[in-house]
């Protein structure tokens, strides 16, 4: 087995490069070069079909030509034959051909279009030769329906397979060309770019074609939506909804166009713009897995933990892959007292992850045993099978005598069959719990406006310190010596509060950031951050200790998000000299992960900030 590097795909975070691989110990070039080997290989393919011997010697002619790559020649040859055999399929593609080799696509294509409907066993390879000639003239289209004409005719011919893969990435249709890479995946024709897509289906591919598709046609639905993805992640989020607006104006039934606008949409303060979209899809589109993720985002946002499951539950019985609905289902079961299935659920989400990051790396040391060995264990432990074996292939590829590829490519062969999914049954998140008798969203419920001005309402608002009743015992300590004149700045800058419900139990706790004595002491336990739980009585409980919290350095700042996007809140800590990143474990426990993340700074941070940027740009950088 052999594999091959060639040239280099852009991707959002993820510049996928195009390598191939194929078994056995055939190999092919990657697919941006497909169009001239096919050319090639079918000008042999059809060498044979000679049909009259006349139009033999005009083909003979021609094949002399083109060995001396005079293609004008060759093209004044064609012509000239195919007035006398305009039926000829051999002299049409030879003809086709010398014009493909000399540049003039255009007049390659006009050359095969007599021959796309005429029956016979050449017809599925000059369908895929028109269709590779309307890529290259950026006709989408007119691209894709050759390519499925020639699946059709030939359901064996995977290359088709490949390039209508392609075809569809480009135009941002990644998603669609999921089951077509997978297919190839299971013929054993496939490269390592089928494998990275199907490790993050949501990378946005940017390939030199697309330009030409766009100069071509500008307004088509498919240009319009992959022109949508790439102002998403240039952070260029109103014209990405209008693109995307224009998108579903031509073809409502695009879901990739509707789904990531009902996401983008979902992120405007005003939800009533969503609401109206919503209104207006077309019957049976929500029955999509992006689509179910919307529809429980916006029950999350309604308060209907219940039935945000159910949405994030159907989106994985549509797709088990889908991280986004692995996150938010754990998120919302453990809203709704589920806590035991939250944990599995939220274990196959971070596993995800894990993927889709070393999905990063190996794309850029695709050479990397250790990360395409990690791959391989990855995806087998996800129940991903088909995926591990054509890893281990990739691995052997590169290092023939790896025993650990060997021995799991003979495991794998005796369970993998032409039937097997692309994530086995008895490792499909769907099939942990079985949400079907939790309600659907009422999706037709009408967003309350928001409350009318209360004008010179005089009311007098009065509140009363309860902190010392409700077990919130705790004063800031600055450090200040009375015996030394003056201050230190960060002395009388005070320390930060935070509110988080870092349980999951709906009430809402408490983060008080402390100060030290100076110089700092690394061993001190006097002074630390606490971490108070509300126990739901209007009473609060130190669970510092327990949760692994307590940061004994000279704290200020602090900030709760969701930094690693698996539902979790997540706490921020602004130090004088190095700050700390508190991960969520979503046990009740922290981490600190600041060295890990590259961000414990050195320094004095007086302030910090977890933004929560573009839910739908987070899903396309996934990775």
């Amino acid at each position: 087995m052999n594999s091959q590097k060639s040239t280099r795909l852009k991707v959002i975070d993820i510049p996928l490069r195009l390598s191939s691989f194929r078994w056995p110990m055939r190999r092919y070039h990657g697919i941006a070069y497909l169009p001239v080997l096919a050319m090639a290989g079918l000008v042999l393919a059809m060498s044979g079909c000679q049909g009259n011997s006349t139009a033999g010697q005009w083909a003979s002619q021609i094949d002399q030509s083109m060995a001396t790559q005079d293609y004008p020649e060759a093209i004044r040859l064609g012509k000239q034959g195919l007035e006398q055999f305009p039926r000829s399929s051999r002299l049409r593609w030879l003809t086709s051909n010398a014009h493909y080799r000399n540049q003039e696509f255009e007049s390659a294509l006009a050359v095969l279009t007599p021959a796309l409907d005429q029956p016979g066993p050449d017809q599925q390879q000059i369908l895929f030769a028109a269709g590779e000639l309307e890529i290259q003239l950026g006709h989408g289209d007119d691209a894709e329906r050759h390519l499925r004409q020639v699946i059709e005719l030939d359901p064996q011919f995977q290359i088709a397979w490949q390039r209508l893969a392609y075809l569809l990435t480009i135009q941002g249709r990644s998603l669609e060309a999921v089951p077509f890479r997978f297919q190839s995946l299971q013929a054993g024709q496939f490269t390592i770019t089928d494998l990275l897509f199907l490790g993050n289906p949501k990378a946005i591919a940017i390939m030199p074609e697309l330009e030409q598709f766009r100069s071509n046609n500008p307004d088509h639905p498919t240009i319009l939506l992959a022109s949508a993805r790439i102002a998403i992640r240039e952070d260029q989020l109103e014209e990405a909804r209008g693109l995307l607006r224009n998108a579903i104006a031509g073809n409502p039934g695009l879901v990739e166009a509707q789904a990531w606008l009902g996401m983008l949409l979902l992120e405007l303060p005003d939800k009533q713009p969503f609401f109206d979209w919503y209104q207006a899809l077309p019957d049976g589109i929500q029955d999509n897995a992006d689509m179910w993720v919307v529809q429980g985002l916006w029950s999350q946002d309604q308060g209907q933990p219940r039935a945000a499951a159910r949405c994030f539950w159907e989106a994985l019985r549509q797709d088990p892959n889908h991280q986004i609905a692995c996150y938010q289902l754990a998120t919302s079961l453990a809203l709704v007292g589920q806590q035991e299935l939250a944990v599995k659920i939220q274990d196959r989400a971070r596993q995800l992850q894990e993927l889709e990051m070393t999905v990063t790396r190996v794309n850029t040391h695709n050479d990397d045993l250790e990360l395409l060995g990690s791959m391989a264990q990855l995806t087998e432990k996800l129940g991903r099978f088909w995926e591990a074996y054509g890893w281990h292939n990739i691995i052997l590829a590169q290092q023939s005598n790896s025993p650990v590829s060997r021995i799991a490519l003979l495991r794998l062969e005796q369970s993998l069959t032409p039937s097997t999914p692309q994530v086995a049954s008895q490792r499909d998140p769907a099939r942990i719990v079985d949400l079907a008798s939790y309600p659907l969203p009422d999706m037709q419920r009408t967003i309350a406006p928001p409350p009318a001005p209360r004008g010179n309402d005089k009311t007098r608002v009065h509140f009363s310190d309860i902190a010392e009743q409700a077990g919130i015992r705790f004063t800031y300590f600055n450090a200040d010596d009375p015996a030394t004149e003056g201050r230190r700045m960060f002395e009388f800058t005070g320390g930060g509060a935070a509110v988080i419900d870092f349980d999951g139990d709906l009430w809402p706790d408490i983060y008080l950031t402390q100060g030290c004595p100076w110089p700092p002491d690394k061993n001190q336990q006097e002074y630390r951050d606490r971490l108070f739980r509300n126990l739901g009585d209007g009473s609060f409980e130190d669970v510092t200790e327990q949760t692994g919290l307590g940061d004994n350095r000279f704290s200020q700042g602090v900030q709760v998000g969701d930094f690693n996007n698996d539902g979790f809140p997540d706490i921020y800590l602004a130090n004088v000299g190095e700050n700390r990143l508190y991960r969520n474990n979503g046990d009740g426990t922290f981490e600190d992960v600041a060295g890990d993340a590259g961000i414990g700074g050195a320094r004095w941070t007086t302030s910090c900030l977890l933004a929560r940027f573009c839910l739908a740009k987070a899903i396309v950088r996934e990775a």
